[in-house]
């Protein structure tokens, strides 16, 4: 999967989840990536976290827009076109502490709110036994090791501030899973978050 075919879903997935109120978080990769502003390696898909109340809005608008819900054991996939989408639920599993703040990040004129610069370097510091998986978490480590300190822009368009509902979901699920432990892979894949989320919804 090319570039962009990958960011153009972005795009179209940023401007549907802000018309309808919808919160979300790139991670993976590709939130990497939109921290160093540009492209630095190949990705397979698009990881975008959510809160587990807008699960069955999201899938609803999913479906309706195109893409088929192709779920897989323990988590949720969608495709159109090519393009693979999974989606997580923040407030469900482990993730890094601190992974859902403000950040907002943008790569060749697409924008994305993003988990944070921290999240993404305790991740990437942890061992897979994978070596494809550690091989891209070396390339994203050399990527991150390169970068100042925090990279954002202003928050416009569909990038919302969190309302009190998504704010107390989110300051939960900061203080519910600090803990970082070593993430699951599937099929030779590392994918967040550190513990397996409930997704049945989405």
């Amino acid at each position: 999967m090319n570039a962009e075919d990958l960011l153009s879903a972005l795009s179209h997935l940023d401007e549907l989840f802000g018309q309808h109120g919808i919160e979300y978080w790139l991670f993976g990769g590709w939130a990497v990536d939109f921290h160093a502003g540009k492209v630095t390696r190949p990705h397979d898909d698009l990881d975008l976290a959510v809160l587990s109340h807008d699960g069955q809005r999201v899938r609803e608008l999913l479906i309706a827009s195109g893409w088929r819900h192709a779920p897989e054991e323990g988590y949720s996939v969608y495709e159109r076109d090519g393009v693979r989408l999974e989606v997580a639920f923040l407030d469900h599993g482990e993730w890094p502490q601190n992974s859902f703040e403000r950040d907002v990040a943008e790569v060749a004129g697409v924008r994305a709110r993003v988990v944070s610069l921290s999240s993404l370097r305790a991740d990437k510091a942890m061992v897979r036994d994978d070596e494809s998986v550690a091989a891209k978490d070396r390339a994203d480590s050399v990527t991150l090791g390169r970068l100042p300190g925090q990279r954002s822009f202003p928050t416009s368009g569909s990038l919302m501030r969190l309302d009190a509902q998504s704010s107390a979901a989110v300051t939960a699920a900061r203080r519910g899973h600090e803990r970082t432990t070593s993430p699951r892979s599937r099929r030779g894949r590392r994918s967040w978050p550190l513990r397996r989320p409930r997704k049945a919804v989405c």
